[in-house]
C-alpha cells in the first residue's frame, strides 16, 4: 500500500502502520466492532436456544441449535484473530455438543455454566473493544468451568501464557565483537562450573555463589554465542537466575527442573555444536522460562536484565498481577452495553426528574420537612438501581444522601440548603457514571469522595477539549504530508507542518504526556532537518517509518480521548518509527543491556585455567559423565522430588572443595 494511502485512510489498522507480531498482539479494535453486532444477535440466538431446551429438556434439537450457533461465534472470532474470546467459544461449542450428543452426566450443571458464558462472552468481547488486551487467563476460571462438566482435564495458567517467542532482541545483545569460535570446547568447563553451581543451589548450599556462578556461565555463554535462539536462551535463563538470587521468585520444583533443562542444553552444546543446538532448542523451555520471569516483580529493585526481558516478551501484559485478574474478571458480569443502554435511558428519566424537583425546592423554599419524603425515598430506590448495575461509588453516594433526608424527617426538622446542595452534586455525579457505564470511561473507584470524583470529571471534559484540538492538527499535518508525496517532494507543502505538532506536542504536555511529548518532538525534528532542507528526496522507506510515526502517534491520542488501554501498544510502534529515521524519541530505551560483569572474557577460556584446575577438570569430567549423568544429572532432573543418596552428596561437596 502506497505511503500516502497509508496515512490517508481512516480505518484504524491502517492508520497505526502496526504491522508483523506487533498487530498480532494488539486487538484491532475496529474489526471486532464491525462483527460485534453479528455476534451479539448470533449469541443471543445461541440463549434462547438453550432457554428453550432448558424449559423443554426433550426438545433435543434445541441444543443442536445452539451448537451451531456457538460454532458460528467461534469461526468468526478465529477470523478476527481473538485467542482468548475463540478459545471460549470452543470451549463453550463443546459443551454444547457434548450435551446434544448425550456425553454429559450433570446436565443441569452444564446447561448454568453454559448459559453463564454465553452472557459473559459480550463483556470480554466489550473489554476487547474497549481497548484491553486479549489475555485468554482471565477466561481461565470459566473455561475451567466448562471442561470439568465435560470431565476434561482443567487448564493451567501456564498452558495459556503466549509470548512471542521471536521477538527482537535488545540491539545490547547483538553485538558481533569479541565472539570466540571455540564455544563448543569452552561448554566442557562452563558445564562442570554450572553443576556445581546447580548442586549448591538444590542442596541449599551457599545459595547466592551457587546462584552468582550459574549465572556467570549463562552470562559468557550469551556473550560468546553466533546464534541468536542459542542467545536468546541463555539471556533468559540469566534473568531467571536474577529473579531467584533476588529472592524476587521461589525456586520451586517446576523452575528447579527447568534449570535442570538448562544444564541439559549447555551438554547439547557440547555433544552437537551451537549451530544443532540451537535449532533444537525446545520452545516450551523458553516459553516456561519466560513465565516464571514474568512472575518477578518488576519493582524498582529488580535486576536490569529481568526489567529487559518483561519489557521485550511484554510479559506483564501476557500474565498481569492477581489483582489485575480479580478486578478484569469482576467485569465479566453479564451486564454488558446493551444492558446498559437499555437499562440507561430510564436511569436518566429518573434522573431529570429528580434534578427538577429539587431544583424547585431550592428555588422556592420548603415549608415542611416531609415534603421531601418522596425525593429520599426515590433516592433510596435509585441507589438500589445502581447497585445491580455495579455502579458501587454512585450508589453509595446516593443511599447516604437518602439516609441523611430520612434522618431529618424523622426529627421533624428541615435539612438546611448545603445538604440540598450536596444532594444536587450527588445527582451530577450519578449522571456522570451513567453516562460512562459500560466503557472503560466508567468511575471505578467505589470508595472515592463525590467531590473527587466530580472534580474528575471535570478534568477529563478538559482533557478531551485539549486531545480534539491535537488530533485536529494533527490532521492538518497528515494532510500536508499527504500532499507533498503526491507532489513529488512538494516542499512547500511542509512549511506549516512542523508549527502543527509543536502545537500537539504542547497539548500532551499540558496533559502531562512527556513521552508522547518527546515523540512529537522527534517527527518535528525529522520533518525540519530532512524533508524542509529539500536537499534530498525522502526514500520510500523513511515514508513508511514517518507513516508508522504519524499514525501510531494518532492511535494514542484517539485512545487517551476514548480512554482506551493499548496506547502503550502504540507508542512502541510509532518509538519504533522514528528510531529507524534516526530520530529516537527517547534517549535511553527500557530494555537494559545485560549485565557487563564478563566485558573482559577473553578469546579462549583454557588461557585462564591453571594446570590444577585442568587437573582437577579432567577429574570431574569422569565422574561428571559416569556419576553425575547418573546420578547428579538425575538430581537435576529428579532430585527435584527426591534428595540425591548421602554419598553422592559426600562425594560432590569433595569436589566443590577440591575445586576451590
Amino acid at each position: 500500500m502506497p505511503t500516502r494511502l497509508r496515512i490517508g485512510v481512516q480505518t484504524k489498522s491502517t492508520q497505526c502502520g502496526m504491522k508483523g507480531n506487533t498487530m498480532n498482539q494488539v486487538i484491532d479494535f475496529s474489526t471486532l466492532t464491525w462483527v460485534k453486532g453479528e455476534l451479539d444477535v448470533t449469541l443471543k440466538e445461541a440463549r434462547q436456544s438453550l432457554e428453550a431446551h432448558v424449559e423443554d429438556p426433550q426438545d433435543e434439537a434445541q441444543l443442536g441449535f445452539t451448537t451451531a450457533y456457538l460454532h458460528q461465534v467461534y469461526g468468526t472470532l478465529q477470523m478476527v484473530e481473538l485467542y482468548g474470546a475463540s478459545l471460549l467459544a470452543e470451549e463453550m461449542e463443546q459443551v454444547a455438543r457434548a450435551l446434544s450428543d448425550g456425553a454429559v452426566t450433570q446436565c443441569d450443571d452444564a446447561c448454568a455454566i453454559l448459559m453463564r458464558a454465553i452472557l459473559q462472552l459480550p463483556d470480554y468481547l466489550d473489554r476487547l473493544i474497549a481497548g484491553y488486551q486479549d489475555i485468554p487467563l482471565v477466561l481461565l476460571p470459566l473455561l475451567n468451568d466448562l471442561r470439568a462438566v465435560r470431565g476434561e482435564n482443567l487448564l493451567s495458567a501456564n498452558a495459556m501464557f503466549s509470548p512471542d517467542l521471536n521477538a527482537s532482541l535488545p540491539e545490547s545483545l547483538k553485538d558481533d565483537g569479541g565472539k570466540d569460535s571455540n564455544l563448543q570446547e569452552q561448554a566442557h568447563v562452563l558445564r562442570h562450573r554450572f553443576q556445581l553451581g546447580l548442586l549448591g543451589w538444590l542442596r541449599e548450599k551457599n545459595v547466592a555463589s551457587s546462584l552468582n556462578a550459574m549465572r556467570e556461565v549463562l552470562d559468557t555463554l550469551q556473550l560468546q554465542s553466533e546464534e541468536t535462539t542459542a542467545s536468546r536462551l541463555w539471556w533468559v535463563a540469566a534473568g531467571l537466575t536474577d529473579a531467584l538470587a533476588d529472592e524476587n521468585l521461589e525456586g520451586g520444583v517446576a523452575v528447579k527442573r527447568l534449570m535442570g533443562q538448562v544444564d541439559r542444553e549447555i551438554k547439547n552444546l557440547i555433544d552437537a555444536g551451537e549451530t544443532q543446538m540451537s535449532a533444537d532448542i525446545p520452545d516450551e523451555l523458553l516459553k516456561n522460562i519466560l513465565f516464571y520471569v514474568a512472575q518477578a516483580s518488576s519493582e524498582s529493585d529488580a535486576s536490569e536484565r529481568i526489567h529487559a526481558i518483561q519489557s521485550t516478551y511484554r510479559l506483564k501484559d501476557l500474565l498481569p498481577s492477581e489483582d489485575e485478574l480479580e478486578l478484569a474478571r469482576e467485569g465479566l458480569s453479564g451486564q454488558n452495553a446493551d444492558l446498559f443502554a437499555t437499562v440507561g435511558v430510564a436511569i436518566r428519566e429518573e434522573l431529570s426528574r429528580l434534578k427538577d424537583t429539587l431544583d424547585i425546592t431550592l428555588r422556592n423554599g420548603c415549608k415542611d420537612s416531609h415534603e421531601l419524603a418522596p425525593l429520599a425515598d426515590s433516592l433510596g430506590s435509585l441507589g438500589d438501581t445502581l447497585g445491580m448495575l455495579s455502579l458501587g461509588a454512585a450508589r453509595n453516594a446516593v443511599i447516604a444522601k437518602s439516609e441523611d433526608l430520612k434522618s431529618y424527617l424523622e426529627r421533624n426538622e428541615m435539612p438546611p440548603e448545603t445538604s440540598l446542595m450536596d444532594v444536587a452534586s450527588t445527582l451530577l455525579f450519578v449522571e456522570s457514571s451513567v453516562d460512562g457505564m459500560g466503557s472503560s470511561r466508567a468511575v471505578v473507584a467505589a470508595d472515592a469522595k463525590v467531590e473527587e470524583q466530580l472534580a474528575s470529571n471535570e478534568l477529563n471534559q478538559v482533557m478531551d477539549v485539549v486531545l480534539q484540538e491535537a488530533l485536529t492538527d494533527l490532521r492538518y499535518a497528515k494532510e500536508a504530508i499527504d500532499i507533498y508525496i503526491k507532489e513529488d517532494s512538494a516542499v512547500d507543502k511542509l512549511e506549516q507542518v512542523p508549527q502543527w505538532f509543536k502545537q500537539v506536542k504542547g497539548g500532551l504536555l499540558l496533559l502531562n504526556e512527556t513521552r508522547a511529548g518527546a515523540l512529537v518532538e522527534s517527527i518535528t525534528r525529522y520533518i525540519e532537518s530532512e524533508l524542509l532542507t529539500g536537499d534530498k528526496v525522502a526514500e520510500q522507506q523513511e515514508l513508511d517509518y514517518l507513516a508508522d510515526a504519524v499514525c501510531g502517534l494518532e492511535y494514542f491520542l484517539e485512545g487517551l480521548k476514548e480512554r482506551r488501554a493499548d496506547g502503550n501498544s502504540a507508542m512502541i510502534v510509532a518509538e519504533q518509527g522514528v528510531d529507524r529515521l534516526g530520530y529516537p524519541a527517547t534517549e535511553a530505551q527500557t530494555t537494559a543491556p545485560i549485565q557487563e560483569a564478563n566485558n573482559d572474557v577473553p578469546s579462549t577460556l583454557e588461557d585462564q585455567v591453571t594446570d590444577e584446575c585442568l587437573e582437577v577438570e579432567a577429574e570431574v569430567e569422569a565422574e561428571v559423565e559416569a556419576e553425575v549423568e547418573a546420578e547428579v544429572e538425575a538430581e537435576v532432573e529428579a532430585e527435584v522430588e527426591a534428595e540425591v543418596e548421602a554419598e553422592v552428596e559426600a562425594e560432590v561437596e569433595a569436589e566443590v572443595e577440591a575445586e576451590v
